[in-house]
């Protein structure tokens, strides 16, 4: 190989792997951040389901309109974060219809235990049945907050994957590169 053709060919092979791997990190960067949106959504989910839990334990305590109202507004911004969230991969949505599913669950036992204290009746069968209701709204909301970190933890370690798996190939082009200089 002349002495020209090997000039060329180191001037071209930076510029190619150069090329090579900024296109690469530019999707990676797209990818990466729909991974992170995945992770606020399973969080703001989280988040949601606490505060929704506190203002349930609030209601149960004192039964009062306020902590009423106001789970029932939360309640509605969880909907609406639920409708709008979209997942490509089939087991990520599953798990998303699970929580919009039990999601929609809670509001019926929420609204059957508000009904339960405003019913007048006997006290027994009314505090039985409340004790059930409690029981089943804080039941549908740990297996929310477990699907949400469920799906929080799979976009933690696909990143992390896409991550290691980056910087493999920057680092095997680093090495090609080298190799060609030498040779």
């Amino acid at each position: 190989m002349k002495i020209k053709d090997r000039l060329q060919v180191i001037a071209i092979l930076p510029l190619t792997l150069a090329l090579m791997i900024g296109l690469i990190m530019y999707f990676t960067s797209f990818y990466v951040h729909e991974l992170q949106d995945k992770g606020k959504i399973s969080k703001a989910i989280s988040k949601g389901m606490f505060e929704l839990n506190i203002l349930a334990y609030e209601y149960m305590l004192h039964h009062e309109e306020r902590p009423q109202v106001q789970w029932q507004q939360k309640h509605s911004s969880l909907t609406k974060l639920l409708s709008s969230a979209r997942f490509k991969r089939a087991e990520e949505r599953d798990v998303l219809d699970r929580i919009r599913k039990n999601h929609e669950d809670i509001k019926s036992l929420f609204s059957q235990l508000v009904a339960n204290h405003k019913r007048p009746g006997v006290a027994a069968v009314s505090l039985e049945l409340r004790k059930r209701l409690e029981g089943q709204l804080l039941v549908k909301a740990q297996f929310i907050a477990s699907d949400a970190s469920q799906i929080a933890e799979s976009s933690h370690m696909e990143e992390m994957n896409i991550h290691s798996k980056v910087n493999l190939l920057i680092l095997v082009s680093v090495a090609i590169l080298a190799l060609a200089v030498a040779a």
